[in-house]
């Protein structure tokens, strides 16, 4: 005969579905599911320009700003505001969505996104295109692969109508690596702006 008591506290214990996105914790860098929640995305990164053209910037810095929600053990979805400083040649703001992949700590990123403005870009109509692909080993690096398009009008007869379009790869940190990156993206923001001239080069 059983006695009364045994296996009444395991009767009484709540059963938490494995890939409950309410379990698990917020980090600055992360896994999926049910270890970590959330993510804060906090990457900065150097890109190099791998694609030909008249163009005067060889590479640009970069800063993303952002979050991913973990919604099973292997898929995590969410946005960054995306920042590119370009070497001599202009600046870029805009807003990417990102989807990841888990594979046992490294994610696979595929961001499209939006360009809404820039500095310092001759004839840009607004808005553009920025995308990315990359390999994050648990979030402290990333591997990335980024394509920038954007359209150009014509400024005059020697700078006819064309669409700029940048291929660039790089590598990129984050969690605790890209905290600086705000800071580091108002120093290099404000630079950049007292340069060209204040609101004068701006364009949206």
């Amino acid at each position: 005969m059983m006695s009364p008591g045994i296996g009444s506290a395991g009767d009484n214990e709540e059963v938490v579905p494995k890939d409950d996105p309410k379990q698990g914790r917020i980090a600055w860098h992360g896994g999926p599911l049910p270890e970590y929640r959330a993510l804060v995305i906090t990457e900065a990164g150097a890109l190099w320009r791998a694609s030909s053209g008249m163009l005067y910037h060889r590479g640009m810095f970069t800063v993303e700003l952002g979050t991913l929600v973990n919604i099973d053990r292997h898929t995590a979805l969410g946005g960054t505001f995306y920042f590119g400083f370009r070497e001599r040649d202009g600046h870029l703001f805009g807003l990417k969505a990102r989807y990841r992949r888990w594979f046992r700590g490294v994610g696979l990123d595929v961001a499209p996104g939006v360009l809404l403005s820039g500095q310092n870009v001759d004839g840009a109509a607004w808005p553009g295109f920025t995308g990315h692909i990359g390999c994050s080993l648990r979030d402290w690096i990333v591997l990335t692969a980024q394509v920038d398009v954007v359209r150009h009008s014509a400024t005059e007869p020697l700078n006819p109508a064309r669409v700029e379009k940048n291929v660039y790869l790089g590598v990129k940190f984050g969690s605790y690596l890209g905290l600086l990156a705000p800071l580091v993206a108002a120093i290099i923001a404000a630079i950049a702006f007292a340069a060209s001239g204040g609101f004068n080069g701006v364009g949206f």
